[in-house]
């Protein structure tokens, strides 16, 4: 089955969304829609797994970014992929992970201490 959904980007249209589509027993769904909608997901914690092709071009400043701003400060505050695995699709990369859990500040301090 094949659903096409298009909302504008506002955090509660897409949590709507993604709950309605959960109820009706979707449960992967790819998502294409640009790098403003997939930074949005993953600022909003609404991605459990990312498919990632990479191809081997290098195009620059003038190409689109894949991603948009996720407001990260420091790497240690980057979304991590965790269980990566990587195959090789003819010339492109395709990279499989599970958004690792978020870990907090406190959480990394009390790590270092010990």
């Amino acid at each position: 089955m094949s659903w096409l959904v298009s909302l504008e980007f506002r955090a509660a249209n897409v949590r709507r969304a993604l709950r309605r589509l959960g109820q009706e027993g979707l449960t992967e769904i790819l998502v294409e829609g640009g790098g403003r909608l997939a930074a949005g997901l993953l600022r909003r914690s609404l991605v459990d797994e990312l498919h990632w092709f990479a191809a081997p071009l290098l195009i620059g400043e003038e190409g689109r970014a894949a991603i948009g701003a996720l407001d990260v400060r420091a790497l240690a505050a980057a979304p991590r992929l965790a269980g990566v695995a990587l195959r090789r699709l003819g010339d492109d990369a395709y990279w499989i992970g599970r958004l690792a859990p978020a870990v907090s500040r406190r959480s990394r301090a009390r790590v270092a201490a010990r």
